[in-house]
């Protein structure tokens, strides 16, 4: 493993999100997969942002390793949890999919899921994002 200095990590993070939200999914996934080269343990915030950008992309399958692996590190983040939810939902793995989002749903009962990704610029992403979410139960 190569380590990166803190400034090049913080610029592939940053990259990582602009991309995304952006609605560049390849661009993300390209920007995360290197930085995963040099850290394979990211943060829990930029796994998040990989397995947004995986499911976006149809790549839910490797989308959830990413986000169970950042679930199981620090279990009190939301996002991924919820995110996790999504991709069960997007890989078929429907069974799954309504035990993360009951669990999500115990943890943060309070909480609406109706505006989650609405930082997406693309119209497309947000609408697709939001199916998963329904169809996990959220």
């Amino acid at each position: 493993m190569i380590e990166l200095n803190g400034s090049d990590a913080e610029s592939y993070s940053g990259l990582l999100q602009v991309l995304l939200w952006r609605g560049d999914t390849a661009g993300a996934i390209a920007a995360a997969e290197l930085l995963r080269q040099f850290q394979p343990h990211i943060s829990v915030d930029n796994a998040f942002y990989l397995g947004t950008a995986y499911v976006l992309a149809d790549r839910s399958a490797d989308a959830i390793p990413v986000l169970e692996e950042a679930v199981d590190r620090n279990p009190g983040v939301q996002f991924n949890q919820v995110m996790l939810a999504a991709a069960y939902a997007a890989a078929g793995r429907q069974q799954e999919a309504a035990q993360q989002a009951q669990m999500v749903h115990q943890r943060f009962p309070r909480q609406s899921f109706q505006q989650f990704g609405s930082l997406l610029r693309d119209p497309e992403q947000r609408e697709k994002l939001a199916r998963a979410l329904k169809t996990a139960g959220l």
